[in-house]
């Protein structure tokens, strides 16, 4: 009994504050270990997901590449074989005529002659400057004419040999009182004549481009002012035409487009060096 009261008057002298001081502290000293484990863990983590995206992104990118190189070498070996036609000595006139004729006086009055018909007149020359014949399309009849043959007038299409050039002449007819009517406002009619050609082969090109011309070949007469007459404008006026726009196919019977895939919507690459 006497060893069991001893150790109760032991155990009654320890300083129970200074104990629970002592446990406190061990286990925040826990905590915080426990805490930086795991913030470490997460750290890890986070980046063993930043190298997983980063590799994800780079495949992703050079995938894109390699297809954007794969399309490239395809259009190249496309363009090796696309004739080269070009439009030059592009102009425009006009003309009055009356039954088909034209008349000696080109001068009208619109409250007279509204219903007269005005020709407006575009003529162009088309070369061949590429090692392929071109077999060539036009949006309305034209006639066409070079120095071995002539086309009738109505043409739609001619083919363009390599090294050789034609004249291509197109007509459009309007009502004088409409062409007058537009021409005051600002707002001439457009004239367009569309030139397609392309590589007679499956898989090619096909190129378009336009010739336009505005139906605004009149003028007003400043010799009499107090009356409202018209005459032509007896000089050429200039025209204009687009660069051509080519379309890439992998088969023309299929209709299957090559699809266009610009580089700059390429991400960049990232190399080890960029990334570090």
């Amino acid at each position: 009994m006497d060893s069991i009261g001893h150790a109760i008057d032991f155990v009654n002298s320890w300083n129970w504050t200074v104990i629970a001081a002592v446990v406190t502290a061990v286990t925040l000293v826990v905590i915080a270990f426990q805490t930086i484990a795991t913030a470490k863990a997460a750290k890890e983590a986070e980046r063993s997901a930043d190298a997983a995206n980063k590799a994800l992104r780079l495949g992703q990118a050079q995938q894109r590449q390699a297809i954007f190189m794969a399309i490239e070498a395809v259009k190249a070996r496309i363009d090796a074989g696309m004739p080269v036609v070009t439009v030059t000595d592009a102009h425009a006139t006009c003309l009055i005529r009356a039954d088909g004729v034209e008349p000696e006086s080109q001068a009208f009055l619109p409250s007279s002659d509204g219903g007269r018909r005005l020709t407006c007149r575009l003529d162009f020359r088309l070369h061949n400057g590429g090692s392929r014949a071109a077999e060539v399309e036009f949006s309305q009849p034209v006639r066409v004419t070079e120095s071995s043959r002539n086309y009738n007038e109505g043409q739609t299409r001619c083919t363009l040999e390599s090294g050789a050039s034609v004249a291509v002449m197109a007509l459009a007819d309007r009502a004088v009182g409409e062409v007058v009517r537009r021409v005051e406002t600002g707002e001439p009619e457009q004239f367009q004549v569309n030139v397609n050609y392309g590589s007679p082969t499956d898989e090619g090109g096909q190129d378009s481009q336009f010739v336009m011309g505005l139906i605004n070949g009149i003028e007003k007469d400043q010799s009499n002012p107090d009356v409202n007459q018209w005459r032509i404008r007896p000089e050429a006026y200039g025209v204009a035409w687009g660069r051509p726009k080519r379309v890439y196919f992998l088969s023309r019977a299929a209709n299957r487009r090559i699809p266009e895939v610009e580089l700059s919507d390429l991400e960049p690459v990232e190399t080890e060096a960029s990334s570090s």
